[in-house]
């Protein structure tokens, strides 16, 4: 199967069958594909499907609240590209305060002096398009 270059997940099966349908019409299906489910069931897959360190880009906008448990499947399942870049919506509200708390304290120096690795964390405070 040739490479993806971009795989998105999708919980409402209405929203999938859309997402699926502008991609055909765009005659990009071939670059792109849409997965019905939640990331906690789907990601195993889809890294089992990309290889190893094959993310190299992440957007998760769903349920803040479980973006630690998410992230923690990506790092967990050696999915993150050398070079990850990730970005998160409803970080402060609703809220992803586990998720937020330990992007932070991971990008901190250690006693042990360590580094902090590849990942640096920046937050943003945007008003909604909405609001």
């Amino acid at each position: 199967r040739r490479h993806l270059g971009v795989v998105s997940l999708e919980v409402n099966p209405v929203h999938v069958c859309i997402a699926r349908h502008f991609l055909d019409l765009a005659r990009l299906a071939g670059l792109a594909e849409v997965k019905a489910g939640q990331a906690k069931d789907i990601l195993p897959r889809v890294g089992e499907e990309a290889g190893l360190h094959a993310c190299a880009f992440s957007f998760m906008d769903h349920r803040g609240t479980i973006f630690h448990q998410d992230f923690a499947l990506l790092e967990a399942s050696l999915s993150f590209a050398p070079v990850p870049h990730l970005v998160t919506d409803n970080t402060l509200n609703p809220g992803a305060p586990i998720f937020l708390w330990r992007r932070v304290a991971a990008a901190l120096p250690r006693d042990d002096g360590a580094g902090a690795g590849h990942w640096r964390t920046t937050a943003f405070s945007l008003t909604e398009f909405s609001a």
